[in-house]
């Protein structure tokens, strides 16, 4: 299992020509699974990106970690 994380100002998912979500700020991940990943992987994975410290402090230094942004 592998996910690339990106902060954004807005993201949409196009399918078919077709708006199916968007977002304004947030953080996109796009996330790779294989068969052979198990739910242990995943709770892993899950921890890791809530843990991140990617959102911006309002001194523009990264500290905020993402389960406690807004």
């Amino acid at each position: 299992m592998i996910a690339v994380v990106q902060l954004v100002k807005g993201a949409e998912v196009n399918i078919k020509n077709f708006s199916f979500s968007e977002i304004k700020n947030g953080l996109v991940v796009f996330l790779g699974i294989c068969t052979s990943d198990t739910k242990h992987d995943l709770e892993y994975m899950i921890n890791k990106l809530t843990q991140l410290k990617i959102i911006p402090k309002k001194d523009g230094k990264f500290g905020i970690p993402v389960k406690k942004a807004n």
